[in-house]
């Protein structure tokens, strides 16, 4: 077993933090331990709040994509709006 420290008031701690998240619903073997003596702290929406929307819509897709349920749009339809 291996121990992470992670800071979760960075960009790089925020982001291997939701990473792991996303790794432990998928795969039983990531455990995801909080610390309960260190304070809670309030997150202020930012760049960084954006930033991990976005890499757990891109999760979700790339699921839908590998389970065969994403629906894209067509080539044409796309030459079509250009």
């Amino acid at each position: 077993m291996t121990t992470i420290t992670i800071n979760e008031r960075t960009k790089a701690g925020k982001t291997l933090l939701e990473l792991a998240k996303m790794l432990s619903a998928t795969n039983k073997g990531v455990i995801i331990e909080m610390d309960q003596n260190e304070p809670a702290v309030k997150e202020e929406k930012n760049k960084t709040d954006e930033f991990l929307k976005k890499v757990r819509r891109s999760a979700k897709h790339a699921r839908e994509i590998g389970a065969g349920t994403r629906q894209g749009n067509s080539l044409d339809k796309l030459m079509n709006e250009l």
